[in-house]
């Protein structure tokens, strides 16, 4: 009786243990989701990189409440003198983004103001979730080509006048379109393929204009619409596929449920988050932070795929241990009886 409490203690201390040595593991994973959010605190390290520096340093560390934004706006790059007749400033990366992906940059080509023939001002902000690694994106003069963006209203008529930027041969550039008081994008960001040299490129943001009765609000990258009784509406941006899934438009609705109309009376579609213009594209990350979510889950995942296996093997090891010593203590039990 002794030696089968003995093999039950080990396989209960077995089981434990793996379970116990799991558990880090799966905090790691899902802790930073749940808590401790507002109390940790992370570093930005930015470097200016060999053609110029941020700020008159070659690197500079803010360190970034998480889950607040980290705002760009006194950010200036200054290039070296040598490095700026080649050289001009695109804008600011993760070190992980490709150089060529300026929709994927923290700070766009659209937010990088040259005021001089070497300094560059930035301007946005990004919200900061881990320590993160951003370096100067440069890119080459003798490569640039220019790309126009347009904002129209149905009737195809420039609704205020269009914006010229620049990037290299090869870039994927992803313009936003801009905030205009009184009318909604169809589409709030576009991921334009490849530019090409000796090409004139033009992007168009179609937009829709609300019933005179409505008001649209733009304030912290939030839209809001304002309805006659004074009701502030958030409007939440659709993915392609929600948008496909409700027949191609997701109406904006209020608290009572009676959808809000555009000019000519048809229901006001929810801007779609990003439109890739190249079907044979992997999509880039949405703005909404679905791939981080994402990734979170996948490891979680990866976690669990060996952890289940562990604990199934210890459970098996322990039952096969407990019954080969059952069948021994009997057979001791079955030759003393036969004395």
């Amino acid at each position: 009786m002794k030696t089968i409490k003995r093999a039950l203690s080990v396989i209960v201390a077995g089981a434990l243990s793996a379970s116990l040595c799991a558990m880090p593991a799966l905090a790691t994973t899902s802790g930073n989701i749940d808590e401790g959010m507002s109390l940790r605190t992370y570093t930005v390290d930015i470097y200016g990189g060999n053609n110029g520096t941020i700020n008159g340093e070659n690197h500079i560390a803010v360190d970034v409440e998480a889950g607040k934004k980290l705002s760009f706006n006194d950010l200036v790059v200054t290039m070296n003198e040598a490095a700026a007749d080649k050289y001009y400033v695109k804008g600011l990366r993760e070190a992980s983004v490709n150089n060529a992906y300026s929709g994927q940059f923290v700070v766009k080509p659209s937010n990088v103001d040259q005021t001089s023939d070497t300094t560059y001002a930035l301007s946005g902000s990004m919200e900061v979730t881990e320590d993160t690694d951003l370096v100067v994106a440069y890119g080459i003069k003798s490569q640039r080509v220019n790309y126009t963006v347009r904002y129209v209203d149905k009737n195809g008529v420039d609704i205020i006048p269009a914006d010229t930027y620049t990037g290299d041969i090869g870039d994927r550039p992803a313009p936003v379109a801009k905030y205009i008081d009184g009318y909604l994008p169809r589409v709030m960001n576009t991921v334009m393929p490849a530019l090409k040299g000796g090409e004139e490129t033009v992007i168009t943001f179609d937009y829709v204009r609300l019933d005179p009765s409505y008001r649209v609000i733009y304030e912290n990258e939030i839209i809001r619409v304002i309805t006659p009784e004074g009701e502030e509406i958030v409007v939440n941006p659709v993915t392609e596929e929600e948008a496909e899934a409700a027949g191609g438009v997701v109406p904006i609705v209020d608290a009572t449920g009676e959808t809000i109309i555009d000019e000519d009376g048809n229901p006001l579609a929810a801007p779609i988050v990003e439109e890739n213009l190249e079907d044979n594209e992997n999509p880039l990350a949405s703005a909404n932070g679905e791939a981080g979510i994402n990734t979170q889950a996948q490891n979680a995942a990866s976690v669990l795929s060996w952890l289940l296996p562990l604990l199934a093997a210890v459970v098996v090891a322990g039952l096969i241990m407990f019954f080969a010593l059952l069948i021994r203590s009997k057979r001791k039990n079955d030759g003393k009886s036969t004395r």
